[in-house]
C-alpha cells in the first residue's frame, strides 16, 4: 500500500508543479485526485500514476533542454545567458559589460 501512495504522491506533486502552477487552474489536480482515489477503491495498479508523473517529469526537462541548447541562439549570448541563470539561482547577479 505505502507503495501506491508514494505513487500517487509522486504523480500529484508532478501534476501541481508542472500543469497546475503553470496555468494557475487547479481543476487537473482534482481531476487527478479524484481518479486516484477511485482506482485505490477499487485496487488500482499505481504502475500508471508512476509512468504518468515519470512522463510529466521527462517532458519538463525535455523542454527545458531543448530551450538551453536553442540551436537558433548566438553561443555567445547563450552562454552569458547560462551564466545570468546560474548567477541568479545563487543570488548574484552579473555586472554589465562595457563595450566600447
Amino acid at each position: 500500500m505505502s507503495e501506491a501512495v508514494r505513487a500517487y504522491r509522486s504523480l500529484l506533486r508532478a501534476v501541481k508543479t508542472h500543469v497546475s502552477s503553470s496555468t494557475g487552474n487547479p481543476a487537473f489536480q482534482q481531476y487527478i485526485s479524484t481518479t486516484l482515489k477511485q482506482r485505490a477503491r477499487a485496487g488500482g495498479d499505481p504502475e500508471l500514476a508512476r509512468d504518468y508523473a515519470f512522463l510529466l517529469n521527462s517532458i519538463t526537462e525535455h523542454k527545458d533542454l531543448l530551450l538551453s541548447y536553442n540551436i537558433g541562439i548566438d553561443p555567445e549570448q547563450r552562454q552569458k545567458d547560462q551564466y545570468k541563470k546560474a548567477a541568479s539561482r545563487v543570488g548574484l547577479s552579473l555586472p554589465e559589460q562595457f563595450s566600447g
